[in-house]
């Protein structure tokens, strides 16, 4: 395994409190991973000079020491 890249999108919840939220849609591919192997990386969306939202966040799954 080199990666995993999973985007992330900003929601409010019934409070108005943010949170945010992706998932991944391989129809053709299943993962078994071992978690106590990894690093996750959580990268916030990129915002323009008006603070809107022009790339989403990203989680990113690695090989610890990669």
């Amino acid at each position: 395994m080199r990666q995993i890249e999973i985007p992330l999108y900003l929601k409010k919840d019934k409070n108005e409190e943010e949170y945010m939220i992706g998932s991944l849609d391989f129809d053709d591919m299943s993962l078994s991973i071992d978690l106590k192997n990894v690093t996750f990386i959580i990268f916030d969306p990129s915002e323009d000079s008006d603070g809107k939202i022009t790339a989403p966040g990203k989680l990113v799954i690695r090989p610890k020491g990669a």
